[in-house]
C-alpha cells in the first residue's frame, strides 16, 4: 500500500516536470528550451535532482546510461552543453518543484503530528563553496573558496525539508527566518533555538496566529530571569511590545505578547522554552522536553546531505549554478526521504521497533533509477517493488534516539 502511494506521488511529479505552467515559471528567458535537444528542459532537472556528488562529466555519462538501462557509461551531453543550458533555469525552479513535491506527500501521506500540529524546525549552517571571484586587477576570474548560508524549515516528523534557500554571509538568520514565515500553516509549531527569540518574533507569530516553541533561557528578557529564580513548573507572563523601528522594519502592531514559559530540568541545568501554547491542559508542560528535542533532526539533516549529497560540492561555478545545487540537492534528499518513509511503514511493527531503513543504501538504489522514474512514465516504475523489497530486506539496527517520537492525531 505504501509503496503504490509513493509511486503515485512520483508518478504525479514527473507529469509536473513536463507542464509548460511549470517551464513558464522555471526558465529565465521565453524562448529557454523552446528547441528540442537532448538535454531538454526535464532531462536538465532530472540530472540535477541525481545530486552530484563527483565530476560533472562523469555524473553525466552515469545518469544518461542509468537512463538507457545499460551497464556501461554513455556520452549523450558534454559538460559544457550541461552548462549553457543551466543558465537558463532559475534559481527559484527547485523550490517551486519542492511545494509541489511536499504537496502531493501531504495528499497521499500526510504529516505526522503533535498534539495536532505539524512541527517545524527551523536553523541554518554553513557552507564551504568553491565559486569564480572577481579579481581587482582586471585579470581572469579564479576560483575562490567563499562561506554561505543555508537557512532551511524542517519537518522532523517526516524528516523532510520543507523550505530552504541559500544566502550570503551578510544576511543574518533571523531576516532569513523572517523571509520563510509565509511557509508556516496554522496547524504549524515552529520550533526554534535559543539564537532566534526576541521580541518582535513573538509578536510577529503572534499576530500571524501561528504557534511556536524556543529555547530561551540565555536571554536577558526580565520576565524570563524572574521566572528562572522563581522555581515554578511553568507560567503565564507577558512580554514587552518590540520597540518602533521593529515595528515598522516588519510591519507588525507595537503590542506586547503573552507567551506561556516552561522550566525544563536536564541534570543540573535549566532550559526555558517560551511557547504560544497556552492551554496547560491541551498542551502538557511535561511533553514540551520531547517537542523542543525534535528540533535536533534539522541538525541531523544538515549532517546528512553534506555528507551523502555532498552539499558543498557544485556542479557549476556561479552563484546560480550554487543556489540550483542547493535547490535541487535539498529536493533529491527529499524524495529519498519519502521512500524511506513508505518502506518504513512496510515493516511489521515488531521489527520496526527494532530496526530502521538505511538511508544511505536507499539513496544510492535510488539514484541510479530516478532518472527513467521522473521521464519514462508511469511505465518506468514498475521496479520499485524490487527497490522497496531490498530496503525492507537490509535494515539498521534502530538506536534509541535515532528518530523522535511524534503523536499521531491524523492528517
Amino acid at each position: 500500500m505504501c509503496r503504490d502511494l509513493y509511486v503515485n506521488v512520483v508518478d504525479s511529479f514527473s507529469k509536473h516536470l513536463f507542464s509548460q505552467a511549470f517551464l513558464a515559471k522555471a526558465r529565465l528567458t521565453e524562448k529557454a528550451f523552446s528547441r528540442t535537444s537532448v538535454l531538454s528542459f526535464p532531462r536538465l532537472i532530472a540530472c540535477l535532482l541525481g545530486g552530484y556528488v563527483s565530476k560533472v562529466q562523469s555524473e553525466l555519462d552515469v545518469f544518461f546510461a542509468n537512463l538507457a538501462n545499460r551497464a556501461e557509461l554513455m556520452r549523450e551531453v558534454s559538460a559544457q552543453a550541461f552548462a549553457k543550458a543551466r543558465m537558463q533555469v532559475s534559481a527559484a525552479a527547485f523550490p517551486l518543484l519542492n511545494d509541489r513535491f511536499l504537496g502531493l506527500v501531504d495528499d497521499h501521506f500526510g504529516f505526522p503530528l503533535w498534539h495536532g500540529l505539524r512541527v517545524v524546525a527551523g536553523d541554518a549552517t554553513v557552507l564551504r563553496l568553491t565559486l569564480l571571484g572577481k579579481t581587482r586587477d582586471g585579470k581572469p576570474l579564479v576560483r575562490q573558496v567563499v562561506d554561505a548560508i543555508g537557512f532551511a524549515l524542517y519537518l522532523p516528523g517526516i524528516e523532510m525539508t520543507l523550505a530552504a534557500k541559500l544566502y550570503s554571509p551578510h544576511v543574518g538568520e533571523r531576516q532569513m527566518l523572517f523571509e520563510h514565515l509565509d511557509e508556516l500553516r496554522h496547524n504549524d509549531i515552529l520550533v526554534l533555538d535559543r539564537g532566534y527569540p526576541a521580541y518582535w518574533l513573538f509578536a510577529t507569530l503572534l499576530q500571524r496566529q501561528r504557534h511556536f516553541c524556543m529555547r530561551a533561557d540565555s536571554l536577558n528578557f526580565s520576565a524570563i530571569q524572574a521566572f528562572r529564580r522563581s522555581g515554578l513548573a511553568e507560567q503565564i507572563v507577558t512580554l514587552p511590545a518590540p520597540c518602533k523601528q521593529e515595528t515598522l522594519d516588519y510591519e507588525i502592531v507595537a503590542a506586547p505578547s503573552e507567551v506561556r514559559l516552561i522550566r525544563q530540568l536536564f541534570g543540573h541545568k535549566v532550559r526555558v522554552l517560551v511557547t504560544s501554547l497556552l492551554d496547560v491542559n491541551a498542551y502538557p508542560a511535561a511533553e514540551f522536553g520531547a517537542l523542543y528535542h525534535s528540533r535536533w533532526r534539522i541538525e541531523e539533516a544538515f549532517k546528512r546531505i553534506k555528507h551523502r549529497l555532498a552539499l558543498e560540492h557544485l556542479s557549476g561555478l556561479s552563484w546560480l549554478a550554487a543556489q540550483q545545487d542547493f535547490g535541487a540537492k535539498i529536493l533529491c534528499d527529499n524524495i529519498n526521504a519519502l521512500a524511506v518513509h513508505a518502506a518504513d511503514e512496510c515493516l511489521d511493527a515488531n521489527v520496526r521497533a527494532r530496526y530502521f531503513i538505511n538511508r544511505g543504501d536507499a539513496f544510492s538504489r535510488i539514484k541510479r533509477t530516478l532518472g527513467r522514474w521522473l521521464l519514462q512514465g508511469r511505465e518506468a516504475l514498475d521496479n520499485t517493488a524490487s527497490v522497496f523489497n531490498e530496503l525492507i530486506k537490509n535494515p539498521g539496527p534502530r538506536h534509541s534516539d535515532s528518530v523522535v517520537s511524534f503523536v499521531i492525531l491524523g492528517k
